[in-house]
Order: structure tokens, then C-alpha cells, then sequence
């Protein structure tokens, strides 16, 4: 769910399978696909796959709403 942190869980261990294995939420609907791209590629298990910050920024995504 938007505004919320992309892995909850009520135990340590639940939370560390969640991370580990990438299982978030779907991002909802009432956001644009290019937002959902976006996230997706933030939440990626292995870090070399994530953008870095120089990369985001100059997202076309996120540029048109920087």
C-alpha cells in the first residue's frame, strides 16, 4: 500500500524472508505504470540491478516530476 514501507511483517524472521525473497505489495493501480517501473527497479534483490541515485535522477520519470 502507497505511504507505507514496501516489507512488514509482525516477526524479524518474516520480515528478513520477505526482503530476502523481494515479496512486497503491488504498487496500486491509481499510480502510472512508469511510477511502478520506478519502485521496481529500487526494489530489486540484488543492489548491482538497482539504479544508483545519478541513475534516478535522470529517470525520465522522475525528471518530469522532479
Amino acid at each position: 500500500t502507497a505511504g507505507r514501507p514496501p516489507f512488514v511483517a509482525t516477526d524479524i524472521q518474516t520480515l528478513y524472508k520477505r526482503v530476502m525473497s523481494g515479496y512486497y505489495p503491488k504498487v496500486p493501480s491509481v499510480y502510472s505504470e512508469d511510477l511502478t517501473e520506478v519502485i521496481s527497479s529500487l526494489l530489486r534483490l540484488d543492489p548491482k540491478d538497482r539504479p544508483s541515485a545519478s541513475q534516478l535522477l535522470e529517470n525520465p520519470t522522475v525528471l518530469r516530476n522532479y
